[in-house]
């Protein structure tokens, strides 16, 4: 696999245990991250822009949180 350009992690409040549960996953961030998959496939982007779900980012309160790098945009 090659280096993406781009990497956008989004919080989906994943447990180690397999389960989520937080604030951002009470909050549609699956639906997020699946909307930003499908519009990265639709933009053919699949090379350049990975996308991967994580655990808490720690600012839930603004949450979900989604982070872009490798412009450190969140």
């Amino acid at each position: 696999m090659n280096k993406p350009k781009c990497h956008i992690l989004a919080c989906t409040s994943s447990r180690v245990n397999g389960q989520q549960k937080g604030f951002c996953h009470t909050k549609a961030s699956v639906d997020i991250i699946n909307n930003f998959i499908e519009e990265v496939e639709d933009r053919g982007l699949g090379g350049e822009v990975m996308v991967s779900n994580t655990g808490c980012l720690a600012l839930c309160a603004q949450g979900p949180v989604v982070v872009i790098y490798p412009d450190n945009i969140w």
